[in-house]
């Protein structure tokens, strides 16, 4: 996981099992106070990030002006969902255990459409949506994409609020934030936190072993329940998918970008599932251990190759185990996450030139991606 050791582990923001969320809520009201991730109102308002001046919805009429956060909130509060789920886990015994979890959702349309985390729903027997007016729905399953954590699921009503989710909504680091969602199923209504952009571009690995890219980090508190929930700009605007936090860490979440999240939820929508193209490799940063253990030209960069799928594209094209792969087209390829990144930017069947250095030597191979298998969708 680029960047971060190995005592910081990635946390979904989803709530555990509700029999122990909710005895953990009550037990004491420092536990609540005091989650792993929050960070301080008084803090984040100790610098107004750039362009704050200009914004519209900044307090006017004082040598400090600051964002006009319930303005915000009361635009945007009504389309931010609880997600309630009952699912199914294999106990010692291999037997089958109903499981209770929570989650957060934003309807993204009148037609009733909500985005949520695909860990909020995963393997969930029955999904229940519950509105801040108090209304309450059954939820049906659109589809789901394990690897960008992203899932759509609907309601049937009238008359639903809703927020847009927009391709082009692509904060500066540094601007306001705030953070909306079903936080530690409290009950009384979504939790509302603010911070900033504290980071973009991101790849994060997630604790089921997927990599997801181009992140947005903020130090807007992001907990448990809060997964699937938005990250929203001062004005409204659905930033980004409010999705992990690191434990034993201080006010560093992570949400799915907008420009991420909106292709993937329309072919959601449209077609159940998102089909990927595939090499068929596992590959491995080349870092400056990797770049020695393979002699490796001084400044080499690109992920080299330590396994091939049985007919994949990468073999059929002739790529062996050991090769770095160094660009995709004219594109450098920087390590293991960025290779995936580039791969998934481009279509089943594309023919793409791949630059290999093997033995010392570079070569460029043609490859026609292949498409990757479907993830399962059936309970454990």
């Amino acid at each position: 996981m680029s960047g971060l050791s190995t005592s910081r582990k990635i946390m979904a923001a989803v709530s555990v099992p509700l029999v122990l969320t909710l005895a953990a809520c009550t037990t004491s009201t420092a536990q609540v106070g005091t989650p792993t991730g929050t960070s301080s109102p008084a803090a984040n308002a100790t610098s107004t990030p750039s362009g704050a001046q200009n914004n519209p919805t900044a307090i006017k009429g004082s040598s400090s002006q600051f964002p006009d956060i319930t303005s915000v909130v009361n635009r945007v509060q009504p389309a931010i969902v609880a997600i309630s789920v009952e699912s199914l886990e294999r106990d010692f015994f291999l037997r089958p255990v109903p499981v209770q979890g929570a989650g957060s959702g934003v309807i993204i349309n009148s037609d009733g459409y909500i985005v949520t985390s695909n860990h909020v729903i995963q393997g969930a027997q029955t999904i229940r949506v519950v509105l801040p007016d108090g209304r309450e729905f059954t939820g049906t399953l659109v589809g789901r994409d394990p690897l960008s954590d992203l899932a759509v699921i609907r309601i049937t009503g009238t008359n639903l609020p809703s927020v847009p989710l927009l391709e082009n909504a692509d904060p500066l680091v540094g601007a306001w934030v705030i953070a909306i969602g079903n936080a530690l199923d409290l009950e009384g209504g979504p939790t509302v936190t603010v911070g900033v952009v504290s980071a973009k571009g991101r790849s994060i690995l997630s604790r089921n072993g997927v990599t997801l890219f181009k992140m947005l980090q903020t130090d807007a508190a992001i907990n448990p329940g809060n997964s699937g929930g938005p990250l929203v700009d001062l004005n409204g605007n659905i930033v980004g998918i409010n999705t992990s936090i690191i434990s034993n860490a201080q006010g560093i979440g992570f949400s799915i970008a907008a420009p991420t999240a909106k292709p993937i939820v329309d072919e959601l929508i449209k077609s159940g599932r998102i089909v990927r193209p595939q090499l068929g490799v596992t590959t491995q940063t080349v870092d400056s251990t990797v770049s020695q253990q393979l002699s490796l030209p001084a400044g080499t960069r690109g992920a080299v190759v330590t396994a091939l799928q049985t007919g994949s594209p990468a073999a059929r094209a002739g790529i062996q185990q050991g090769d770095v792969i160094t660009k995709i087209g004219d594109k450098q390829v920087t390590s293991s996450p960025d290779l995936q990144f580039q791969i998934w930017s481009h279509k089943v069947g594309d023919n793409l030139p791949v630059s290999v250095l093997r033995n010392g030597q570079t070569m460029t191979l043609q490859v026609q991606l292949g498409e990757r298998p479907p993830e399962p969708t059936a309970v454990p």
